[in-house]
């Protein structure tokens, strides 16, 4: 499952009337690196075009955001205000790595 789907998933339920304002979450400290699927693509493009046989390239924007901005960004994009956040227990990951 993935995060960001998943708080837009129950935000959309909840402005939908569908469950009560409350998101439940897991670990909101990782950090994750977030890029445009175009800037990507273009990146795929141009590798295929320039880049060496063997070599390793990474592909990113360079710009880490922790769970709790993402999730504070689509909170404030919503029309339902006063959405509560719960940490379900259930989505805790001990082997969660803080900084992908």
């Amino acid at each position: 499952m993935f995060v960001t789907s998943n708080f837009a998933r129950q935000i959309a339920e909840i402005e939908a009337g569908l469950r009560k304002p409350v998101i439940f979450v897991g670990d909101l400290k990782p950090r994750r690196d977030y890029s445009d699927v175009r800037d990507i693509v273009r990146g795929y493009w141009m590798l295929l075009e320039r880049g060496e046989p063997g070599e390793v390239y990474n592909l990113c924007s360079r710009r880490s955001w922790a769970t709790q901005q993402v999730l504070d960004f689509y909170v404030e994009q919503s029309h339902t205000k006063g959405i509560a956040v719960e940490i379900d227990p259930e989505r805790l990951r001990p082997s969660d790595v803080m900084l992908l």
